[in-house]
């Protein structure tokens, strides 16, 4: 029964019991003063309001004390396949950022790892930890857990990290490495894919001792090429006299390397 309905009907009970106390009370007085009722019937009839007037005040009282319970939430879609199972289970102990039990898990996520094949699953799932009905997320980097952490990771790694691999540590990590940029104790470069970020060290005494002129920086940002013209950047390098030195061709520049394999290869057969 909802809340609702039992306030509505506890409301209904209330003046049922108002209703039939006033009509004793009412019947009480239009009886004759000069002939009084038998003790036994008055005993009768002040046990029956007294019964009538506690019941009504109990259920008075009961009226302020329900509280209505909030709407509802729309039930989760469980997927039925084992991977996403495996993901959304993951996803769940990653935003929680600490050991969830199978009980939280399913209220959090909707689903039971309790499921044999699930189960199983999980417990040979390395960035998965159990401890009893404890289940935590253990990442490549679960260690590193605030900006200091990560401070002193990326100092260790001189040659860079990739930014998709960094979050995996925590949920905030991107902030804080936005936060470590704007300090100066990181640099985020994009990488060669041009859709990957990575974070190399900031050596503060190389950046001191290395300066640029305003006239070299000004000619640098005034002069834009193309991201994705691999084939220009190559004409341009070539008529410098310096050899191009791509770690993988464009797509431009396959399908201009596949001409003109189709010619030699059209020649050869003439």
């Amino acid at each position: 029964m909802s809340s609702s309905k039992l306030q509505e009907e506890l409301k209904n009970f209330y003046k049922q019991q108002q209703k039939s106390l006033a009509l004793v009370k009412e019947a009480k007085a239009k009886a004759p003063t000069a002939r009084k009722p038998a003790k036994p019937r008055s005993t009768d009839k002040s046990a029956a309001l007294q019964r009538i007037e506690s019941e009504a005040a109990a259920a008075a009282a009961l009226l302020p004390a329900v509280k209505v319970e909030d709407e509802a939430q729309p039930e989760q879609h469980v997927p039925k396949t084992i991977n996403m199972k495996i993901k959304r289970v993951l996803d769940c102990l990653f935003q929680a950022q600490k050991p969830l039990n199978s009980a939280e898990i399913l209220a959090r996520s909707g689903i039971d790892v309790h499921e044999r094949e699930l189960y199983e699953e999980l417990q040979a799932n390395q960035s998965v930890e159990r401890t009893g009905d404890l289940f935590e997320y253990k990442g490549q980097l679960h260690w590193i857990k605030n900006k200091e952490d990560l401070a002193s990771y990326v100092e260790d790694s001189p040659h860079g990290i990739s930014v998709n691999v960094l979050k995996d540590a925590y949920i905030s990590i991107v902030d804080d490495i936005q936060a470590l940029k704007e300090e100066h104790r990181v640099w985020v470069v994009t990488g060669a894919d041009l859709n990957e970020e990575v974070v190399f060290p900031c050596d503060q005494k190389l950046a001191k001792a290395v300066h640029v002129d305003e006239d070299i920086m000004d000619f640098f940002h005034e002069n834009e090429l193309e991201k994705n013209d691999e084939e220009f950047i190559e004409q341009q390098l070539k008529k410098a006299n310096l050899k191009p030195c791509m770690r993988a061709p464009g797509p431009a520049i396959k399908k201009k390397a596949e001409e003109e394999k189709k010619e030699r290869q059209s020649k050869i057969r003439k």
